[in-house]
Order: structure tokens, then C-alpha cells, then sequence
């Protein structure tokens, strides 16, 4: 498992906009500097300056060849069973001081206050009743504690708030387990889950979806995906029990 490229991508810039909104400052080349504090504190990614326990740093080289010392072990590398597969690696939930001894001293999350301020923001928005207070509690606290500082990222935007707050829950939440219930809510999935993931921009053939590593091909079929298969143990416990469609 490995964090995808458009997992990285839906991380704003420290001015509040989206990568591919206009005066966003986002420069391809250069893709991970001027960006929510979140992506470095959850995704590893070339040229990560990774902080030891015992304070000291090393540079993370993931673009193929780019390692002064070679063989580069953190190097991209199709097909690798040792390398990530889409060209980055996990910082969330990663303990470096857990090393020595296996045992780490994190705390796992199963239901976080930014979640209750997600999911409120979420039904506040969906009842029409967003507005600056509301952004102010809930997504701007988010921010704030984040570490962002930018008026145009903690002031309450103008427009349609669905996609930023969802692309908040997103930010916030990689990795906690509840993005595949949440694009099914959302009715999402026959967009989000169809077609290739996506790694970095370290492919051999930068013609094909612009130079990003194509991994998992995903399928999704809304006739039938939405909904789970009824357990054949319970259509036995009760013959009024039918089969969802397509299963």
C-alpha cells in the first residue's frame, strides 16, 4: 500500500488554492514546496528530508538515479517488491524511535475531534447553513492547527464549499480508513475508482497520462458496487432475504 499521486495532488497550497486553481503558485517541477504542512507529515516523497531519533536528517532520494550513493534503495523502481509502487512512501503513523525495540508508543486513532468538525462542517454545508462562524470552528480550526497562517487559506471562501470540504475530510484523514465509505456516500466511486491510480512523475514514457507512473487499474460498477453482497448464511436464515443486483 502506497500513498497515489492523487492523494497528493488534493493537498492545497498554503495560500488555500487547489494546485490547478489560477494564482495557486503551484509549480509542477517543483510539486511539493508551498503546500499544506499535512502532505509532509503524512506522504514521503523525493527528496523528503527525513529527521532521525536522534535528531539528525538524510535525504530521501526516490527519482530514479537521483541517489548520489547507488544502489539507491528508496529509488523507484518498476516492479521492485522492496520499493513503492507509486514512487512514495508513508510518514503518517510512522514511529522512527519504535526502530530498536519494535514497539511503538503512537496512539491509534479510532474517532478524532477533526472528524466531528469535518462531518459537522459537511452536514452544515449540505443544510445550506455554512457560513463564516461555521467555517471559522470547523474547517479554519483544521487549518490553523495544521499549520497554516495564510488569510486566503483560513477565511470563509465564496462558492459551492462541497469539493473544498471534501477535499479537506481527505487531507485530514489519509490513511484513517474512511475514504472508501466516504466516496460511496458521496456517490463518487464511478469517477474516483475508475480507471489507473496514479504514482509519480517517474515513468519511462512521459507520453502516456503526462510522465505519472500508471499502477492499479481500478474497476467500479454503480449497478452493483454501492450496495454489498447479502451473505448467503442469512438468505439461508430467512427466504425472504433476496441477493443485491449483480451479485
Amino acid at each position: 500500500m502506497a500513498p497515489t499521486q492523487e492523494l497528493v495532488d488534493d493537498y492545497i497550497m498554503l495560500n488555500g488554492r487547489g494546485i490547478k486553481d489560477a494564482g495557486s503558485g503551484y509549480v509542477e517541477s517543483n510539486p511539493y514546496v508551498n503546500r499544506d504542512p499535512r502532505l509532509t507529515a503524512t506522504v514521503v516523497y523525493d527528496r523528503y528530508s527525513w529527521v532521525n531519533p536522534n535528531n539528525t536528517t538524510k535525504t530521501i532520494y526516490i527519482k530514479p538515479g537521483s541517489d548520489p550513493v547507488q544502489p539507491g534503495l528508496d529509488e523507484y523502481s518498476p516492479g521492485s517488491q522492496s520499493a513503492s509502487a507509486t514512487g512514495y512512501y508513508w510518514r503518517k503513523y510512522f514511529d522512527p524511535t519504535a526502530l530498536s525495540s519494535f514497539i511503538s508508543g503512537n496512539n491509534l486513532h479510532l474517532f478524532r475531534y477533526a472528524e466531528v468538525l469535518l462531518t459537522y462542517a459537511e452536514a452544515k454545508n449540505s443544510l445550506g447553513q455554512m457560513d463564516a462562524a461555521i467555517w471559522a470552528k470547523t474547517i479554519g480550526a483544521i487549518r490553523s492547527r495544521a499549520g497554516f497562517t495564510d488569510a486566503g487559506a483560513l477565511s470563509f471562501p465564496s462558492g459551492d464549499l462541497t469539493n473544498v470540504i471534501r477535499r479537506e475530510r481527505r487531507a485530514e484523514l489519509a490513511m484513517e480508513g474512511l475514504r472508501v465509505d466516504d466516496i460511496r456516500r458521496w456517490k463518487v466511486a464511478e469517477t474516483t475508482m475508475n480507471g489507473f491510480a496514479h504514482g509519480a512523475k517517474f515513468a519511462t514514457d512521459q507520453n502516456v497520462d503526462g510522465g505519472y507512473i500508471r499502477t492499479q487499474q481500478r474497476k467500479f460498477n454503480p449497478q452493483r458496487d454501492y450496495l454489498w453482497a447479502v451473505p448467503s448464511s442469512e438468505i439461508g436464515l430467512n427466504k425472504n432475504l433476496t441477493q443485491n443486483p449483480g451479485y
